[in-house]
């Protein structure tokens, strides 16, 4: 119930401190960490009852790459026999399912890509017609930004429905041989250059921060995903992404390893 979910959750999160004092490498962490809020995610939709749909996450839960303290971006496909009325009273089930992950401490995306709004609450067909659209034109409909959502998901609910990788290679499979979104795919990677301040700008104007995730963080994520998809892989981890890049030669081995 959702009382030993919150239980869970702040049981996690101890374990994750103890093992960040322990030095557990961080990789292994994030991978854990993510672990945890995918199956949070799953416990919530099972809590919610039966239904004809199926959740998927997106983002570095589903790369496995999380931190504690990040959010968590959510999709359902519905069947496709679903009606409108049914679709309504799911999307009004599905803000149930966050209010109850964010009592638990798990936050919904800042940005809005939640199963609790139509643009990501579909059927499957439509699901489906949507990737053909986004990786074709990138420029209209938030194209690329779909895109990527679509190249970085998983499905968490129900276990044993669709497959949990099928927007995923849908997508992969419908990207690769389009330039358009490949080439709008590596124009967003590369277009925020930020930088980690020079030690006489943080004397000179006493900034010593730097948002890391912006500055280090984001391009690599983002080129990782233009490189697995220019190479047709449907790996989801940004060091999976990359090691494909390198054996189709899509990027140097040299800069993978950098």
């Amino acid at each position: 119930d959702e009382a030993l979910l919150r239980a869970g959750m702040d049981a996690a999160l101890v374990a994750v401190g103890a093992e960040l004092r322990a030095h557990t490498p961080a990789a292994a962490l994030a991978g854990a960490w993510s672990e945890v809020l995918r199956h949070g995610v799953a416990a919530a939709v099972r809590l919610a009852g039966p239904a004809d749909w199926t959740w998927f996450v997106s983002g570095s839960v589903a790369r496995g790459e999380a931190a504690p303290g990040s959010d968590v971006e959510t999709m359902v496909a519905l069947g496709d026999a679903v009606d409108e009325d049914a679709k309504i009273a799911l999307l009004a089930r599905a803000a149930e399912v966050h209010a109850r992950l964010e009592r638990c401490g798990i936050l919904g995306d800042a940005n809005g890509v939640l199963a609790s709004r139509p643009r990501f609450c579909r059927r499957l067909k439509s699901w489906s017609e949507g990737i053909e659209r986004w990786t074709a034109d990138p420029r209209e409909d938030r194209g690329v930004v779909m895109t990527g959502l679509m190249v970085d998901s998983t499905g968490v609910w129900p276990v044993g429905g669709l497959a949990e990788d099928v927007l995923r290679a849908q997508t992969v499979a419908a990207a690769r041989p389009s330039y358009p979104v490949r080439q709008a795919m590596l124009q967003d990677a590369t277009s925020v250059r930020a930088s980690i301040p020079s030690r006489l700008r943080m004397f000179a104007t006493q900034s010593d921060t730097v948002d890391l995730k912006l500055a280090a963080v984001d391009p690599v994520v983002k080129i990782a995903r233009w490189a697995a998809v220019s190479a047709g892989s449907e790996a989801l981890s940004t060091y999976g992404r990359l090691d494909d890049a390198a054996a189709a030669k899509v990027l140097d081995a040299d800069d993978v390893s950098s």
